[in-house]
């Protein structure tokens, strides 16, 4: 299922979603930068500790996501699999 979250992308590139998100496994994800600024202070937006994981963690998120981007849908399918059996 498609989904649509709001996110705020701060000057040095790190996107911080508006509230967390649980998904069953890794996922692609398209991201759109919209013109105007955020409508909301964004010191209590979510962070990667609000996901349960660490700063520690995200050599392992990005590996994942390069991986997402760079597989065919084929491809896609067996690194999903992968990944579930690994949970």
């Amino acid at each position: 299922m498609i989904q649509t979250v709001e996110a705020i992308i701060d000057e040095h590139g790190v996107v911080r979603l508006m509230q967390p998100i649980r998904v069953p496994a890794a996922r692609r994800a398209l991201m759109t930068i919209l013109e105007e600024q955020p409508a909301v202070d964004v010191s209590g937006v979510a962070s990667i500790e609000d996901w349960g994981m660490s700063r520690n963690d995200m050599p392992l998120l990005l590996r994942e996501i390069a991986a997402w981007e760079a597989a065919s849908d084929e491809d896609a399918l067996k690194i999903e699999k992968l990944l579930s059996e690994l949970n």
